[in-house]
């Protein structure tokens, strides 16, 4: 369930907290107790960075051709916010924000990929970065942000 900014909605409680091997491929039960995830639908960039004081973010993506082969500056997607919203396939962590307001995303593709696997994001044309932004909170810490990522593309993938 999404949680909005104007308060209305509920965090979805999940008994423990999550981990996956590095390849992904198995989701495996950590003892941590009393983690929930909050889902930010349509976040606006300050309320991105808000979140982001908190620490590292998940965000669902659509990974279109010319991210996947992206190596540096600022990446701009080639499609609008609407079609990149429906047409999602990717999760990624969102790790903070540069002086000029671009996202700075952490790819789980390696660091041969991007910028030693991490990538800068034009905000105005984001591909629908801001759509599904999560963040997993566990016994007054943040879990981390690895573990949500694992769970959401096990999703992505099914």
């Amino acid at each position: 369930m999404g949680r909005s900014f104007n308060g209305v909605g509920k965090p979805s409680t999940i008994s423990n907290c999550f981990a996956a091997n590095t390849t992904f491929n198995i989701l495996k039960y950590a003892n941590n107790s009393n983690a929930q995830w909050f889902r930010f639908d349509n976040a606006t960039s300050s309320q991105i960075q808000s979140l982001l004081l908190t620490g590292t973010l998940v965000i669902l993506y659509y990974a279109d051709s010319g991210f996947m082969s992206y190596t540096s500056g600022v990446y701009s997607c080639s499609v609008n916010f609407t079609q990149a919203y429906g047409l999602i396939n990717h999760a990624m962590e969102l790790v903070g924000m540069d002086t000029n307001g671009n996202y700075i995303v952490k790819n789980s593709w390696g660091t041969t990929w991007g910028v030693n696997g991490f990538a800068t994001i034009n905000p105005s044309a984001s591909c629908a970065l801001n759509g599904y932004v999560y963040q997993l909170l566990a016994d007054n810490y943040y879990c981390s942000s690895l573990v949500l990522l694992s769970i959401l593309i096990a999703l992505i993938s099914a």
